[in-house]
This record gives C-alpha cells, structure tokens and sequence, in this order.
C-alpha cells in the first residue's frame, strides 16, 4: 500500500472514530483537562467498545473517577476518591465495582491506554516519531505513512483498556538490543510497542500455569497482576478481550504482532513493516467495532 492510499485509510479512521482532545468537559459543566487516553470522550468509546460482561460485572466504566494514592504512614497508605482539579492533568479510572467496600486494599482498576505510539514529543524520551524519522532518512514513501500513524496518536480507536495497577504498560517499552545500539538515546526512548507486549504476554501464557511468572515487573506487583492476567485463557482470549482482535482474521493478526514483537525497528524495512502492521490492527478493529454496532 503507498503512502498516499495508507494516508486515506488513516483518515477514514479518524472521521468515523474521531480523536480525544486534551481540554474536555466534565459531567458538571466545567472544562478541564485530562490524559487524551483517559478522558470523557475515550470512556464514551470505551462504553461502546466494552460491551462483554466480562468487563461490566467487574468493572464500573459508566462512572470513571480520578483516582489518587495518598500515603498514611511511611510504608502503607490508600487510593482516594478526589475532585477533579483545574491545576493538574486528570486520569480517569474505571474502578473494580468491590471499590466501595474495600478501597484501601483495592488492587483493580482500568485506564485507558495508546495501542501504538508514533508520538513526536520534544522530550527525547518521548519522541517516539523523531526515532522512527530518522530511521526513514527521509524516503517519502514511509515519511507519508509516518506523518499519517502520528495523526492516530489519540485516535479512539488507538485507545484500550489496560490494568493500572502495577505498571503493566511498562512492558511496551523494554527496547530491543540493536535498538539501543542503532540510538544512543535508546535507553530513555522507550517505544511503547504493543507488539512486543504481545510477544512477552505470548511467553506467559505459553509457560505452564504453575511455572508462570512475570519476570518484567517488579516483585511487589506480580500477585495481583498474575491473577488478573490468568482471567483470560490465552494470548487470543486476551486480545478479544482488551483489543477487540476476534474470529480467524484477530488470531492471524495476532500471530503477525507477536513474530514482530521479537523483531528490533531499525531498518527502513522494519519500519513500514511496523506501520503496515500498526494500520492493520486499527482496521481490524474497526471492523470488529462496527459488529458491535459503535
């Protein structure tokens, strides 16, 4: 697919998903600001899009809250229930429906988060589009398809349900070897790669369920992100789940992310790879969205 085509697919998308804005209304009237993935208009999508009992019977998206930590002692403490502020940047949880009768033990809650990251930023940890520019050396061809990923950064449909509590995103970011030989910024340039989330989470379900472990995370964290995680069958029943991939073409599409989350991005072939399978997975979940009647 050139450039050109690829732009039109993206735009399509755009038109039909819209994109969350940073300065949204809250349901009192008043203008505030929040996390793009975590906002009232990506709850809204979320609404739609997780329509599963699975994700209702546990899970209150119809109310999502800011949520914040708040220390009681030196070493325990509780999440609290605050107003939304006019000083800070507000993230929306949607909170375990056992929140009301055990909130300072409450492990369980969701938030949005980006699927795929081309965010041009002008923190270089952040700038996830000046990497993959520099790697395109200026082919128009990939610039076009780049130019046109970065567009979906905030796109609805670029936005999934993740467990917070724990820091399980953090897995997106673990950089591949010859990524951190071909950048010297590669360290603090995590890419937030949902394929190679996919490949590690492939690794856990493939492993013996008394044998599982999550080697990524630090060890405070693995018990109730262990049991979570264990709700879902496998690495399909995940991604139907939380990124909508179902049927025959989901698992193929799958199957393509986690071969890719092994692979590094530093060739120009990598790249557009990387963009052709970031355009699919938005179709396909487009698709599936479309089934549910969004």
């Amino acid at each position: 697919m050139g450039g050109e085509e690829f732009n039109q697919c993206i735009e399509k998308l755009i038109q039909e998903f819209g994109v969350a804005e940073r300065r949204q209304v809250w349901t009192d009237g008043q203008s505030y600001e929040f996390e793009e993935d975590s906002s009232p208009s990506s709850y809204a999508y979320f609404q739609q899009a997780y329509q599963d009992s699975f994700w209702r019977d546990e899970y209150d998206l119809d109310n999502p809250c800011f949520v914040v930590w708040e220390w009681v002692t030196e070493k325990t403490g509780k999440y609290n229930v605050l107003p939304l502020s006019h000083q800070k940047v507000n993230r929306l949880f949607a909170l375990s429906r056992s929140w009301a009768s055990a909130p300072s033990i409450h492990w369980s809650r969701l938030s949005g988060e980006v699927d795929f990251n081309f965010k041009e930023d002008i923190k270089d940890w952040g700038n996830k589009y000046g990497y993959y520019r520099e790697i395109a050396d200026g082919d128009a061809e990939l610039m076009a398809m780049l130019n046109a990923c970065k567009k979906m950064h905030h796109a609805h449909v670029n936005l999934s349900l993740m467990q917070s509590w724990g820091n399980l995103q953090r897995v997106k970011s673990e950089p591949k070897e010859n990524e951190l030989e071909n950048n010297g910024k590669a360290k603090a340039l995590p890419l937030d790669r949902p394929d190679v989330f996919l490949c590690k989470l492939n690794e856990f379900y493939k492993t013996d369920p008394e044998c599982r472990k999550l080697p990524w995370l630090r060890l405070g964290y693995r018990s109730p992100l262990h049991g979570y995680l264990e709700r879902f069958s496998d690495i399909y029943d995940y991604c139907t789940k939380v990124y909508l991939l179902r049927g025959d073409s989901g698992r193929k599409l799958v199957d393509k992310m986690v071969d890719n989350g092994r692979r590094a991005i530093v060739s120009k072939e990598d790249l557009g790879r990387f963009m052709d399978l970031a355009l699919a997975f938005w179709m396909e979940k487009a698709r599936n969205l479309a089934r549910i009647g969004h």
